[in-house]
């Protein structure tokens, strides 16, 4: 055996701007054999001045390694390359500066003519614990007919716990935001690459290489009292980002119409698909089933050409532009301002088909409102409540 590496080094480093201060020590061992097993172990010890003091410590290692199968074969003019090579990796994450304490706002004068202090709106955590990622890969590369022909899978965990993030609170805590150790992400995914050199003469070459990953989310441990986590406060409509408990973490929450057990719109008393009061539905999940890009580059006499294709399938997107073109009445829908039809479980449980013309008059509310007015109210308020409606694949 031939040890290629054994390093041991200190960093320190300080960002002054944040005042924040992270000591670690890293060490890393190296060693192969022959070209064909190859290992690697780390370990790495930072201190963060950003975490608790008991907390402020935390450690994480690592390992790999891989096997050139290949070479303990006879030579093949098929194949001229296969490995295997796994690994195991921890990292841990401290926090912001000033994620401890609870700051003041400025003296300001309030109610009754009392100058005084109150309470930033972001709540301190003096118990914050590093957040740690462990990640998982098991891989398996091969090359044919003299490398023209290259293949790459690799399978996935990359779980992250005790995540530090600020999720909104009730104000009745009198806080908004609150720095916490929220829930467990998990991850796994598949990721595929498959390329190649279809053509290779004097004066021309073709490389092409396919790149397709999928990746499965979930959340799970959410903290006491928190039943949907919002990982951001940007909403549009009723649609927000959020993660939902042992379900997807790249979710969409939002509002829906009543339904009833066979899934069929409920209507209220005006004839028109009735709320659901509970805004904080799974709606959709923007995690696509899987996704990828097509890389070619075609080369003559030293000038090339690269063209590159994405491509998503699967996810949902919020149209936030339909939306808001919908509610001021200038999308393609809302141009028919002159009737809508409206189908659903009327309030005596029949499946009925409501029509309302602009031309017309109805009871709205208790009171004789003219058929436009309904139909501007609907699109208004009423046709953006069912969130899916604005959401596209």
């Amino acid at each position: 055996m031939r040890l290629i590496m054994l390093q041991v080094r200190i960093v320190i480093s300080q960002v002054h701007v944040l005042k924040k201060r992270l000591v670690g020590v890293f060490g890393e061992f190296r060693a192969d054999w022959k070209s064909t097993l190859f290992l690697t172990v780390s370990g790495r010890n930072d201190w963060s001045s950003t975490l608790p003091v008991e907390n402020r410590s935390y450690f994480y290692p690592s390992v790999s390694g891989s096997v050139v199968f290949t070479e303990f074969l006879p030579k093949s003019d098929w194949l001229s390359f296969g490995r295997i090579r796994a690994s195991w990796a921890r990292v841990g994450k401290d926090t912001s500066p000033y994620s401890l304490d609870t700051a003041l706002w400025p003296s300001q004068s309030f109610l009754g003519g009392f100058t005084g202090v109150s309470n930033y709106w972001q709540a301190g955590n003096a118990a914050l614990k590093p957040e740690i990622t462990e990640s998982t890969e098991i891989g398996l590369e091969l090359r044919f007919f003299n490398n023209r022909l290259k293949f790459d899978y690799a399978f996935y965990t990359n779980n992250s716990y005790d995540q530090i993030m600020s999720p909104r609170l009730s104000n009745a805590t009198g806080y908004i935001l609150r720095s916490v150790n929220a829930g467990d992400v998990y991850n796994k995914g598949m990721e595929l690459s498959i390329g190649g050199t279809p053509i290779l003469t004097k004066d021309w070459s073709w490389e092409s290489t396919l790149n397709v990953s999928g990746n499965r989310g979930t959340v799970k441990n959410l903290m006491e009292g928190v039943e949907i986590l919002y990982v951001t406060d940007v909403q549009v409509g009723n649609a927000k980002a959020a993660s939902f408990p042992d379900g997807n973490f790249m979710a969409i929450a939002g509002s829906e119409w009543k339904r009833d057990d066979q899934g069929r719109v409920m209507l209220d008393k005006n004839g028109l698909p009735d709320k659901n009061t509970n805004k904080n539905l799974e709606i959709g999940n923007r995690e696509p089933k899987f996704a990828g890009g097509w890389n070619n580059t075609i080369s003559y006499k030293g000038l090339s050409l690269n063209m590159l294709w994405d491509f998503r399938v699967g996810g949902h997107v919020y149209n936030g532009t339909q939306y808001a073109m919908t509610g001021a009445g200038v999308s393609e829908l809302s141009a028919n301002r002159e009737k809508i039809e409206v189908s659903g479980v009327n309030t005596a449980g029949e499946f009925v088909t409501n029509t309302f013309e602009a031309g017309k008059t109805y009871i709205y509310n208790g009171k004789e409102t003219s058929g436009k007015t309904i139909i501007a109210n609907y699109y208004q308020d009423i046709y953006p409540y069912e969130a899916a409606n604005f959401m596209t694949k």
